[in-house]
């Protein structure tokens, strides 16, 4: 990318997406890290643990009522489970790598993503082959003082017959700020409506508009990146929700260093590939970005366009996808 592209970039972000969150004074009291919902021992812990005589990969480790738990992912479907743990995962996170099939969804996603760490913007899995034609779904809801835009949650599931796969990409702020709306949406997904992928996006998703992009998002000097990859996570558990495999980077911004940091972790960045305010066109495959946290009305007038679009062609032409349509095949 040009040094002017990215500006241009910059400006188009700020203006459209960033600047309505500052607009007008909103102070957010924010929880310091031992009084966040949740377990406060969760623990990053890889390896290889059994789940219905299956391995599965154990990503995090946290005690609740006194028993310990993990959080596993089917290396070859993404689904995640939190299970009960009597004793650690066995085998280590190196030994899981050598042990994985070739074929594994998982590993197969981790290689794609480490090849993009350079990218200064949207690193991670952007785009993939999907088992049946259509795109996947995401909606960003950073931090802001406006309400969920539930209109466009409505529209698209007016008339679906099937639940509305989404990745639902929260940050630790909006969550904490927006309780009403977060329990719509576990209500809506609880009444069969939505098909929600939890996907964290920063604990306080910090941003200043005057710094460069290598100094804000989660590149802010200082910023505690464990606790932003964390704090959703205990959000999420302790609202009995199960977070996924998937992060995005606040912005699309991240560098190498955290790119290759989060994959040590145990989890997947989520890029994009076709953010619809940016007029990105949709091709099969894409991972799809709009943000439903009341700053970005254009994005998702076109997201309803799309899919109203999309509803017209023949059973089969186009689908909004699931995490079990990623194909093992890159």
């Amino acid at each position: 990318m040009t040094r002017c592209s990215t500006r241009l970039a910059r400006i188009f972000f700020v203006l459209l997406v960033i600047f309505p969150q500052f607009c007008g004074a909103w102070d957010l009291r924010h929880e310091g890290w031992n009084e966040l919902p949740g377990p406060r021992d969760e623990h990053v812990i890889l390896g290889w643990t059994p789940v219905g005589g299956k391995p599965w990969l154990a990503l995090r480790a946290w005690t609740q009522d006194g028993q310990p738990r993990l959080l596993a992912l089917d290396p070859e479907t993404l689904q995640t489970r939190i299970v009960d743990a009597s004793v650690p995962p066995a085998v280590s996170w190196s030994q899981a790598e050598e042990k994985a099939s070739s074929s594994s969804l998982y590993f197969r996603l981790r290689d794609a993503a480490l090849k993009t760490q350079t990218q200064e913007v949207n690193a991670g899995v952007g785009s993939w082959k999907p088992r049946r034609r259509g795109a996947w779904l995401s909606m960003d809801l950073c931090p802001s003082r406006k309400p969920l835009d539930r209109w466009v949650f409505t529209s698209l599931t007016e008339g679906r017959k099937a639940p509305l796969p989404v990745f639902l990409d929260v940050s630790g702020l909006w969550m904490s700020v927006h309780a009403k709306d977060l329990a719509w949406l576990v209500r809506e997904q609880k009444e069969g409506r939505l098909a929600i992928t939890w996907v964290g996006h920063g604990e306080l998703h910090p941003f200043d508009p005057d710094s460069p992009w290598g100094q804000t998002f989660d590149l802010t000097p200082g910023l505690d990146f464990h606790r932003e990859v964390l704090g959703p996570e205990r959000r999420l558990i302790a609202l009995g929700q199960t977070p996924s495999v998937w992060y995005r980077f606040p912005g699309l911004i991240s560098s190498p260093h955290l790119v290759k940091k989060l994959l040590d972790w145990g989890l997947l960045p989520l890029a994009s590939g076709a953010w619809l305010n940016k007029n990105q066109k949709v091709h099969p495959g894409d991972v799809v970005l709009v943000h439903a946290n009341g700053n970005e009305e254009r994005g998702l007038r076109l997201l309803v366009k799309l899919n109203n679009e999309k509803k017209s062609l023949p059973a089969g032409e186009w689908s909004w996808l699931t995490p079990a349509d990623f194909s093992p095949v890159p």
